[in-house]
């Protein structure tokens, strides 16, 4: 999912244009282990054969409506690290931002509806209107 996101944020800024030297980049930090590239492979393999073949591989995939126990969901988290360079035009000074968010539930369930909620937040707090 990541190339997506990143294409997804190239693209709006070059169709917002917000800055010209727009640099982004998204990485995942996992476990190095056999295991998990075994468990990652797994994955990519069901979900190509499912795409391709779903007579003979859809029984490896959930099923609509099927998802995460709730214990399961509560015992997930994500720690997100970014960093951006700003630049004044004026005095051509760089300063760089550190920012570390830590959620402590699942992200892809739990935390979903608090992130639109926050993007739409902070879009209102940053728009500016022209009635």
């Amino acid at each position: 999912m990541a190339p997506v996101m990143v294409n997804c944020i190239r693209r709006s800024n070059a169709l917002l244009g917000y800055n010209s030297a727009f640099a982004y980049g998204d990485c995942m930090l996992r476990d190095p282990s056999l295991l998990q590239w075994i468990r990652d492979k797994w994955q990519a393999t069901t979900t190509a054969a499912a795409i391709l073949a779903p007579s003979l591989f859809l029984r490896f995939m959930p099923a609509p409506g099927e998802g995460p126990t709730r214990e399961f969901m509560d015992s997930g988290w994500l720690v997100l690290h970014s960093r951006a360079v700003m630049k004044d035009k004026v005095s051509q000074k760089e300063t760089t931002l550190h920012a570390k968010y830590t959620f402590h539930e699942d992200v892809s369930y739990l935390a979903t509806a608090k992130f639109l909620v926050e993007a739409g937040r902070l879009l209102l707090a940053t728009a500016h209107f022209s009635w």
